[in-house]
């Protein structure tokens, strides 16, 4: 779930930079809202983030370099 949300944003900045050139107004908006999604349910989002990297560094990252580690 992390990682669709991570993609959503990203698109939703994507559009943000395509469409609307970086407005300040949009993007004000769009991190409000984002933000007011994101913490409907308090605990859940530090929740899901820290599973998400657990479940990661778990399986099988003993390869990745700080720097994908750090991206995480």
């Amino acid at each position: 779930m992390v990682d669709e949300l991570l993609d959503f944003k990203e698109k939703l900045d994507r559009f943000l930079h395509e469409c609307f050139h970086d407005n300040e107004k949009f993007s004000n908006t769009l991190k409000d809202s984002f933000e007011h999604f994101m913490n409907q349910r308090v605990n859940k989002p530090a929740e899901l983030i820290a599973k998400a990297v657990d479940a990661r560094l778990r399986s099988g990252n003993k390869e990745a370099s700080e720097e994908e580690l750090e991206k995480i």
